[in-house]
């Protein structure tokens, strides 16, 4: 179930995940945790129009880049990378934690999960294809290392599934 979403009601028997808030699961592989991260990265280039476009709120990107750093040691002993979206934690909450036995079948599969608030998810996505449209296939392949077509699996498999 590599780069898939789950909400917490797919497995909780209908209830929406936390106290008056939901829970959303991104389940992506490494290298698709990667392709997110170095497109992460170039939000920078672009804060001051997403800020202009109000797509971004002051503070996001620098969050977003904290986060997924904060992720990158423990992705690269894990199979993959589960990104919790809490609707129900604080604006400014951000958590990473130690690898985790995987919720599969397969024995021995690590995970490493990251948990931040739910609106800060669909504000990321919303700010990596905005950024991918501006760069391009050939700029967005030299300041990244991944070409257009692996990036849009990425954000495809990042988005994908909300119900």
């Amino acid at each position: 179930m590599v780069g898939s979403r789950m909400n917490s009601s797919d497995t909780d028997g209908g209830r929406r995940g936390g106290v008056g808030g939901s829970q959303l699961c991104i389940l992506l592989s490494k290298k698709q945790f990667e392709a997110i991260r170095q497109v992460t990265y170039q939000l920078r280039e672009y804060e001051e129009n997403l800020l202009a476009d109000r797509t971004a709120s002051p503070g996001v990107v620098a969050t977003l880049i904290e986060f997924v750093n904060s992720l990158k040691s423990l992705a690269e002993q894990a199979a993959r990378v589960r990104i919790i979206a809490d609707d129900s934690c604080g604006t400014n909450f951000i958590s990473t934690s130690a690898l985790r036995a995987g919720l599969s079948d397969l024995p021995g599969e690590w995970e490493a999960v990251g948990k931040l608030p739910g609106y800060l998810t669909d504000n990321w996505l919303s700010m990596m294809r905005d950024a991918v449209s501006l760069l391009g296939g050939r700029e967005l392949f030299l300041r990244t290392g991944y070409d257009l077509d692996e990036v849009r699996d990425a954000l495809v498999e990042f988005g994908s599934d909300r119900s």
